[in-house]
């Protein structure tokens, strides 16, 4: 007994003195050590819903980075006349000790009103937050309301929605008819005719768009394929409506949900949807509408929801579903030696591959993967989620991956950037720089650059250059490329004040290019920087001569080089009108010869042929075609078009990306060498994350004074522009939205009337001169404003620039429309808003009225109105070079 009772005791000696060497031994070894290797924390804060009279939309996410609120738009709350706004907050993590709210102007420099909140209600688990707004705002304008939450670690949380007041928005009635043209693309039994769709895809029947693939359908698809061709997912995720934009005319609905539905192998598949809704309420008509209405309805008007006798009539102007499925690691096809990715929306797919083509590094759905084939393994090297795409807190994807670099080795230097979903910089807006190593499986942070540009308004500037040398990483942010040394952690800025669509990228982002001026006669040089090697290289156009950049093909670089004298003469649009060529192509002057150049600045090829002109180039393969140009007195017209040969391909077989239809559904693989065989489906590992205690490295305030006019698609931001009239032309061509840089609308999609006119309103102001002309009109334009306590004198030495005049004297802010066409100058009169309009001789004139026939204007000079057919004052117009202002109202 006495013997048990001894090794007892030595088992347990032994047992603490283990513990304590293990204790100690960890402690000396880490002692050294800040960072550990981990998985990635699960997102903590909470979710906030607008509580919309009794469902629930606007899925808010909160950020711990102050926003800059100008450029951002991801949703919109209608409020009624009360000006109630209820939230329902989800905090199941308990994360949440105070609550408040501030109201904000939408350009953010007037702050409204503020209050604490308290809340004695629950809903389905969640708190129930009431905002009576206290002061009077405007109806039909836009606010930000900021929902403001600190937690137990002291973080301020924002919560950010746009608010609007008005009673007649039929909110309610657009989120119905919504959900329910939802619910019918899920009833696979319904045929066509019958279906809830039918007549809103007749509106659009004999529109064709090549463009359209699986990844991206709207109502000029086949019914099929609205109805899934036959793949007949089941959604497996709740829907909460986005309202992203609403108005009197019409609104955008946003539904954002996952599906899945099982392969030919048996396996669960899982895509991404999301889904714009650009619907219009049109009131009931009166019976003495009916009396005195003329002519059928539009067909393009759509439908009767047909819910109530007394119902209104819904219009569908847009559908646009987005897919993008989610990689499944075990879509190895055997039989035809591919590496399925998937249904994507872009077939622009970011990948990097070793030299004997067996590591493949790629994203997809924000999630960065590393497949090896030699040791049939794949790694999810980083992403937000894994396997729960249940979860809105981790799937969220206002975020981007950029693949900088990978070796051999399949170590990688990899960019994330936009809203951290969760980890270290949960909530935060910003650009963070990782290493991947391989054989250890392990990410390591290197630099964290916070900033207040939302995801969208960041996107097409970082996604477009992030490069990392060893030392220095370079980005695209603000209208810079900027430079973070990452072991001094020091901001520079490598290249300042150049705006986005004046640089130029390769492929790789290893070579770049940018202009040296905005204004295309004075771009006399082109700077070529290779970042890997630091060399820097300058091409002169000479004198009277000028450069137009076409891009990159891998790392050379195209472009071209123009008369000066050039600039003053047009591109015909018409003749050019079936190659649908951008906006951006015709403020190009036209190049004479083009030439290519290698990363290192060597000239590969030239090419000049007879007297024609470069309008515009595409790169296919090994093929560079030029749309050409002749030069016919005052006009570019088009010729015949050509090609030169780039390069010969080489017989290097290696990795490569191609498409596949099955059962009508086209998906996208992976194809490797001959000698390589896609056998097994590989074996899953799961990187580790080396995190730290700091917060962020840096804090990048971005004041971007290009942004002049911003341009809104579905997937957010597609553009900025300095003039108001280039931001409309393209918003017209993609059915967007117009915003300046305080936040304001300058122009969206909407019903115009049939005529209208101002001219009653307009206070004549004639000086009796061609010089004077202008500054008459902008002077009228201001007593229109309501501008009462200004002399013609004090406004003439006000200013030399019309825009800067209205803005600065004017109630609303000026804008240069210059370039829009004759249907959008009336529909800023059919607003009640005048335009100046410069005219066949120089003059301005005031545009007051219109009908299906003629024009109204005020001519200055001859102090009276003049009549002129529709056409009479286009080709007026056009002469003047369609130079047109007007402003924006609140």
């Amino acid at each position: 007994m006495k013997k048990i009772g001894t090794l007892v005791i030595r088992i347990i000696v032994m047992a603490v003195f283990f513990v304590i060497t293990i204790f100690l031994v960890d402690k000396f070894q880490n002692r050294q050590y800040k960072n550990l290797a981990m998985e990635m924390e699960n997102a903590t804060l909470p979710l906030v819903y607008v509580d919309y009279e009794g469902r629930y939309i606007n899925c808010l996410h909160g950020y711990t980075t102050v926003v800059d609120t100008t450029m951002l738009r991801d949703c919109i709350t209608p409020v009624t006349d009360d000006k109630k706004v209820t939230f329902a907050v989800d905090d199941k993590n308990g994360y949440a000790k105070t609550y408040s709210y501030e109201l904000w102007s939408i350009s953010g420099d007037s702050l409204i009103e503020n209050g604490d909140l308290t809340s004695d209600t629950e809903e389905n688990g969640y708190r129930i937050f009431d905002i009576d707004i206290r002061m009077d705002i405007k109806p039909d304008t836009e606010y930000m309301l900021i929902f403001k939450l600190d937690g137990a670690d002291g973080q301020t949380v924002r919560y950010y929605t746009r608010i609007v007041v008005n009673d007649n928005y039929h909110a309610s009635e657009l989120l119905d008819f919504v959900e329910q043209f939802n619910a019918s693309t899920f009833d696979y039994e319904a045929n066509e005719e019958g279906s809830f769709i039918y007549p809103y895809m007749q509106a659009y029947k004999g529109q064709d768009d090549d463009s359209l693939s699986m990844g991206h359908l709207n109502l000029t698809s086949s019914y099929k394929e609205l109805v899934w061709s036959g793949v007949n997912p089941v959604r497996i995720t709740s829907i909460i409506p986005q309202i992203k934009e609403i108005d009197v005319n019409y609104a955008v609905i946003e539904l954002d949900y996952v599906t899945t539905a099982e392969n030919t192998d048996g396996e669960s598949d899982y895509y991404s949807i999301r889904e714009y809704y650009r619907v219009s309420y049109k009131e009931p008509e009166t019976e003495d509408d009916t009396e005195t209405a003329t002519g059928a309805e539009d067909a393009e008007a759509s439908e009767d929801t047909g819910e109530a006798d007394n119902a209104g009539t819904i219009s569908v102007m847009n559908f646009d579903r987005y897919i993008d499925e989610y990689f499944n690691r075990t879509g190895v096809d055997n039989k035809n030696n591919v590496y399925e990715i998937g249904v994507v929306l872009d077939k622009k797919l970011d990948y990097r591959y070793s030299s004997d083509n067996k590591k493949i590094g790629f994203v997809r759905n924000g999630q960065l993967w590393l497949y090896n084939y030699s040791e049939n393994q794949i790694s999810m090297v980083f992403g937000f989620w894994m396997d729960d795409v249940e979860n809105v807190r981790n799937t969220y994807n206002n975020y981007g991956i950029n693949m900088i670099s990978m070796d051999d080795d399949g170590n990688m230097i990899f960019a994330v950037y936009g809203y951290m979903n969760r980890g270290a910089h949960e909530g935060k807006l910003g650009i963070s720089l990782c290493s991947y190593d391989a054989a250890e499986q392990e990410v390591t942070e290197l630099v964290f650059a916070e900033c207040n540009e939302p995801y969208a308004a960041m996107k097409d500037e970082v996604s477009r250059l992030t490069y990392y040398d060893g030392t220095n990483f370079y980005f695209m942010l603000g209208n810079k490329v900027n430079c973070i040394n990452v072991e001094e952690k020091q901001l520079s800025y490598y290249v300042d004040h150049v705006s986005l669509d004046h640089v130029y990228v390769s492929d790789d982002m290893q070579v770049m290019a940018y202009d040296s001026s905005d204004q295309a006669a004075d771009n006399a040089t082109l700077t070529l920087v290779n970042f890997a090697t630091g060399q820097t290289y300058t091409l002169d156009a000479g004198a009277g001569k000028s450069l137009v950049c076409y891009g990159f093909k891998n790392r050379d670089l195209i472009y071209g080089i123009c008369n000066t004298a050039d600039s003053d003469i047009s591109i015909d649009k018409d003749s050019f009108a079936k190659k649908n060529l951008s906006e951006k192509v015709y403020s190009r002057i036209p190049s004479y010869k083009l030439f290519i150049v290698d990363e290192n600045g060597n000239q590969i090829k030239e090419y000049q042929k007879d007297d024609d002109y470069i309008i515009d180039i595409s790169v296919e393969d090994d093929l560079i075609y030029m749309t050409k140009g002749s030069k016919k007195t005052d006009r570019f017209r088009l010729a015949e078009d050509d090609f030169i040969t780039y390069k010969e391909s080489d017989d290097v077989k290696r990795v490569d990306i191609t498409t596949k239809t099955t059962s009508g559904i086209a998906k996208l693989y992976f194809t490797v060498p001959s000698n390589i065989y896609l056998t097994y489906i590989p074996y899953l590992n799961i990187t580790k994350n080396t995190v730290g205690d700091r917060s962020s490295d840096m804090l990048i305030t971005v004041e971007d004074e290009y942004a002049g006019y911003m341009v809104y698609d579905n997937l957010g931001l597609t553009g900025i522009y300095e003039k108001a009239g280039d931001a409309i032309n393209r918003a017209t061509q993609i059915a967007g939205i117009v915003v300046s840089k305080d936040g304001e609308i300058v122009y969206r999609q909407s019903e115009m009337q049939a005529y209208n006119t101002i001219a009653s309103s307009i206070y004549h102001q004639s000086s009796g001169s061609v010089d004077a002309s202008l500054w008459d009109c902008v002077y009228m334009t201001l007593i229109y404003e309501g501008v009462t306590d200004l002399t013609y004198e004090d406004m003439k030495v006000s200013g030399t620039d019309p825009v800067q005049v209205l803005t600065e004297l004017g109630k609303y802010p000026g804008a240069d429309i210059s370039g829009i066409s004759l249907d959008l100058v009336f529909g800023y009169i059919s607003n009640g808003i005048p335009v100046i309009s410069r005219i066949n001789d120089g003059r301005y004139v005031m545009v007051v009225s219109y009908n299906s026939e003629a024009v109204r204007y005020y001519d200055p000079v001859l102090d009276t109105e003049v009549r002129v057919s529709r056409k009479e004052y286009e080709a007026a117009m056009s002469q003047g070079n369609n130079e047109l202002y007007s402003y924006v109202q609140e």
